[in-house]
């Protein structure tokens, strides 16, 4: 091979400074994931150092800086580890929104008082307990002032959230909850 055909090898100027930037901005992105998610990523202890820098700079110019040299210390790693617990992260992250906002939408429908929506709730969830659930339902209608209301309203939301499936696949293969996805109250 001739040094011509060998310098076309080489990644571009371009190709290297798209490089560079995605490791600044998953360094960015590892940075500014919430405390209990940036403590379970492993990192070395001069990135941790300099990611700690940067969540404490709170200028701009100060972040942008810190941020191109977390991405110049992220350059000499194998960052592969690092993508998957990210994403690990954003799909539990995702997982929990979800189970969150369809518990919202059960208690909604429940509370609506059509008993279609309970039936159908028991079919989707079959290990949730029918008689605290409709107790639970029961109690939020007969709240007379708005605190009590509101305790009971919460207390109704944790049963349907602890009674739903943690995986939303499992929702549409037809499984359940199972004994060890419910957390007694």
């Amino acid at each position: 091979m001739s040094d011509e055909e060998e310098a076309f090898d080489l990644p571009s100027k371009s190709a290297g400074k798209r490089e560079a930037k995605a490791l600044r901005d998953l360094a960015v992105e590892i940075a500014s994931m919430d405390d209990g998610d940036y403590k379970e990523i492993e990192l070395p202890e001069n990135l941790r150092a300099a990611m700690d820098d940067y969540r404490r700079f709170r200028s701009n110019g100060a972040r942008r800086r810190q941020a191109l040299y977390m991405g110049k210390l992220m350059r000499e790693l194998d960052v592969d580890d690092m993508v998957d617990a990210v994403a690990r992260v954003k799909h539990s992250d995702g997982a929990s929104v979800y189970r969150h906002h369809a518990a919202e939408r059960w208690r909604d429908a429940l509370l609506a008082g059509d008993s279609s929506a309970l039936t159908e709730f028991l079919d989707e969830a079959p290990g949730t307990d029918r008689q605290a659930l409709r107790r639970a339902i029961a109690t939020v209608a007969k709240a007379k002032d708005e605190a009590t209301r509101r305790a009971r309203y919460r207390k109704l939301y944790q049963l349907i959230y602890q009674s739903l499936p943690a995986d939303p696949a499992s929702d549409d293969s037809g499984g359940g909850a199972t004994d060890g996805d419910l957390v007694d109250l």
